[in-house]
């Protein structure tokens, strides 16, 4: 019996023993309540919203009681957590921004029952340009998870299949032999090939290609452009798709329709696309029969909502979400700096969940180099976010073969953080192009009044000055 033909046998369904290993081991319990999920899929409009208004309401009442940040700032609006009892009254409540989550974090709005709990530590993934550090209750990351494994059911997919997912990932420079040793037994006791994709050149396709070719994944997951780039270097070198391959996931960035022709008619499977955030995990699943992207009501709320606060539909706005499991750190009302279109029209799939049509704010494209390499925006961010020294950062591209990384520092870096992050960056951007490591005192805005990671000089509103040393 080979290795793969024991993995199959060991775990048939849903993810075997060993799933249920890696969720004790880990604290979520996604496999238990994506049974509770199941039953809830097909619920009538009025009984999801029962379910999802009952859940929102202990969240108000939560925060009300052990979130003082909560508490003090709906007191000065005047509203109060009794006021919201469906979700439609939540217009009542002021929008909560990624600011507001920065400066909340030290003036109580991490639950003050958090020792009761079961938290991790996370972070948004900064393809919008502004990552923020967060506090998740392992309870949301479990319903997120289920809703994640629903929406493979959706696609007929069986759970603890081969997956591969093109991804962005940077190991700190402390890294200790005991966490990589983990990570790995995990993904290999639950079948999953972790592809980094933060930049890419013909050469690290041609590597990718060839472990998925290894590897045969029935289940292909990524971001939006690295799936793109992969359909695209297959058709441009005539290669073969491997045989296995059953479904096709995009997240974390906008998939556009040419994008979805491209990877479809290459790879040949449809492209199922799913939306998500770092803050609020699992939001909205495509189905196969009406490709709408359903919301998980069960586990999160959508609002998309005019520049004065207030609802819209079937127009783009601003998508605010409200994680109703979070009661760490709960998330009400927040910003999470995408635009969407919701709809009410009914999918012909006959869930009754609410439809986020459209994400027509997300579109985060590759910094293109001399060299041809193309590395995503989001790079920088989990390059730069695990230095606490680092307050604030962004890569300027002086041309196509000069870059410069600006960083606000509250105090100097080790020589062994800066030696790691220089050697990571060169790394990245390859041969042919300089990069060169600049403290400065802030970072100043660009003219569309974003913060992205990657900005040209000439899209910035003043010049950021160095930092006096």
């Amino acid at each position: 019996m080979t290795i793969a033909s024991l993995i199959e046998f060991l775990l048939p369904d849903p993810l075997g023993p060993f799933g249920k290993l890696v969720e004790r081991v880990r604290g979520t319990r996604s496999l238990a309540v994506l049974e509770q999920l199941r039953q809830s899929d097909r619920m009538t409009r009025g009984a999801l919203s029962a379910l999802r208004d009952e859940k929102l309401q202990a969240l108000l009442r939560h925060a009300a009681k052990n979130c003082a940040w909560y508490a003090e700032r709906w007191a000065s609006a005047g509203v109060t957590p009794g006021q919201v009892q469906v979700a439609g009254d939540l217009v009542g409540l002021p929008v909560f921004t990624k600011q507001d989550l920065r400066e909340g974090l030290e003036h109580g709005l991490v639950a003050r029952n958090i020792d009761r709990m079961q938290v991790e530590h996370a972070a948004s993934g900064g393809t919008t340009g502004d990552p923020v550090q967060l506090l998740i209750d392992r309870r949301s990351r479990s319903v997120g998870g289920a809703a994640l494994l629903r929406y493979y059911e959706w696609w007929g997919r069986r759970l603890g299949e081969r997956m591969a997912v093109l991804w962005g990932r940077q190991d700190p420079h402390d890294i200790s032999m005991l966490y990589r040793w983990r990570r790995d037994v995990k993904h290999f006791l639950t079948r999953r090939r972790y592809l980094n994709t933060f930049y890419l050149d013909d050469r690290v396709l041609a590597a990718h290609y060839a472990h998925l070719r290894r590897f045969d994944p029935v289940i292909l997951r990524g971001y939006a452009h690295s799936l793109y780039l992969m359909a695209t270097y297959i058709r441009d070198n005539g290669l073969k798709v491997w045989p296995s391959l059953r479904m096709i996931s995009s997240t974390s960035e906008q998939l556009t329709p040419s994008m979805r022709r491209r990877i479809e008619e290459v790879l040949g499977v449809a492209v199922a696309n799913q939306y998500g955030s770092g803050e609020v995990y699992g939001v909205a699943f495509e189905c196969p029969e009406g490709r709408s992207m359903h919301v998980a009501e069960e586990h999160v709320i959508v609002e998309v909502v005019d520049e004065a606060g207030y609802p819209v539909w079937d127009q783009p706005g601003r998508i605010l979400l409200t994680d109703l499991d979070n009661y760490a750190l709960p998330l009400i009302r927040y910003q999470v700096g995408d635009l969407g279109i919701l709809t009410q029209e009914p999918c012909s799939c006959g869930r009754s969940h609410v439809v986020l049509r459209e994400i027509v704010g997300r579109l985060s494209e590759a910094l293109e180099l001399v060299n041809g390499r193309r590395i995503a925006p989001s790079y920088w961010s989990v390059l730069l976010r695990p230095y606490p020294e680092i307050q604030d950062a962004c890569v300027r591209v002086l041309s196509p073969a000069h870059l410069q990384i600006d960083v606000v520092l509250s105090e100097a870096l080790s020589l062994d953080a800066r030696n790691h992050l220089i050697a990571s960056a060169r790394q990245a951007v390859g041969e042919g192009v300089r990069v060169e490591f600049r403290p400065v005192d802030h970072i100043p805005a660009v003219k569309s009044g974003k913060r992205p990671w990657v900005r040209r000089a000439e899209d910035e509103v003043e010049s950021a000055a160095p930092h006096n040393v």
